[in-house]
């Protein structure tokens, strides 16, 4: 009984996964609102920014004595090799090679693919604005070729809705191939000390 009742668990819990979650940005000037909605529309969630609001952004005030108490336990942990090396390691062994197929496939999964944005924009900054046009021409070329880029001022008139889905199982998945390859088990283990232990024996010897 009990493994029946696993087993429609697991169905339920599979099912829930290859519902789609959709998606849809609506611009306007200066406001942006994201709303999503799951479950075949049952379930939805809006919300809105608008980025001519300046938010305030508060400092967290750090003690000096807690702050030389922290540094002082993290220059006793001597076990572990340093960001350095696990930047030079991850390198390595190709941990970034792997983020970047991880990030294509979920860009090609999650992308836009249906909508369409027209309107002047521009930041002020003319390198700013080349970079973001660029962006769009390389990744929203089908959805963003009606804009028109200002380069000499700032101006916002866009307008426009860019829509998408994601099925959830789908991103479970690009992060447990992410999660098991070889590379980012190699660099797991590197972090936890094992092949930096080795190696400083090694070293020792």
């Amino acid at each position: 009984m009990m493994m029946y009742l696993l087993i429609v668990l697991l169905l339920v819990l599979l099912f829930l996964l290859v519902i789609p979650v959709t998606y849809a940005i609506f611009l306007k000037s200066w406001e942006l609102t994201l709303t999503i909605r799951y479950f075949f529309g049952w379930y939805k969630k809006e919300k809105r920014w608008n980025f001519l609001e300046d938010d305030e952004v508060g400092s967290d005030d750090i003690e000096i004595g807690e702050y030389a108490e922290d540094t002082a336990e993290a220059v006793k942990e001597t076990e572990h090799p340093s960001w350095v090396n696990q930047l030079v390691y991850a390198y390595r062994v190709g941990v970034f090679r792997e983020i970047g197929k991880a990030f294509g496939r979920l860009w090609a999964h999650s992308k836009p693919r249906d909508g369409a944005i027209a309107g002047t924009f521009g930041t002020g900054d003319p390198a700013l604005t080349g970079m973001i046009g660029g962006w769009c021409h390389a990744f929203l070329s089908h959805i963003t070729r009606d804009m028109i880029w200002i380069y000499t001022e700032r101006k916002n008139d866009i307008h426009g809705m860019i829509k998408g889905r994601v099925v959830p199982f789908y991103l479970l998945w690009i992060m447990i191939r992410f999660t098991v390859s070889s590379s980012v088990w190699k660099f797991i283990q590197y972090r936890k000390g094992k092949y930096h232990g080795r190696r400083k024996e090694k070293t020792r010897i």
